[in-house]
């Protein structure tokens, strides 16, 4: 991990300005082949943002999937089959907002019950 510096710092950590978790402080960009596309159907989507440091280096077997608006990474995923998603970002909080979020949290049930 890497630690933000200066404004990005704020940009990027929601609570630094006293906004609430459930809305959506900047933007990211999604790759279209990736998971997250195919559930929110949308290259741009708005989130929020609680983090000081990005990710650096992605770890073997993840991709990163989606970045900001000023190019850090936002959304990694497997490379592979499995089931990996990481953000840098909290989707449970804006599914209150915006119900596509929701797709995320079905399509993780749905994976679990394949693996039974």
């Amino acid at each position: 991990m890497k630690n933000l510096e200066g404004v990005n710092a704020e940009r990027h950590h929601q609570e630094m300005k006293g906004i609430i978790g459930t809305k959506a402080v900047h933007t990211i960009q999604l790759e279209e082949d990736c998971r997250a596309f195919q559930w929110l159907q949308q290259k741009n989507v708005d989130v929020n943002s609680f983090h000081r440091q990005v990710i650096d280096q992605v770890g073997e077997g993840l991709v990163v999937s989606a970045w900001s608006d000023d190019g850090y990474p936002e959304w990694i995923e497997g490379a592979g089959d499995q089931w990996i998603v990481g953000t840098q970002f909290h989707p449970e909080q804006l599914v209150k907002n915006d119900e596509r979020w929701g797709r995320l949290f079905i399509a993780f049930r749905e994976a679990t019950k394949e693996r039974r």
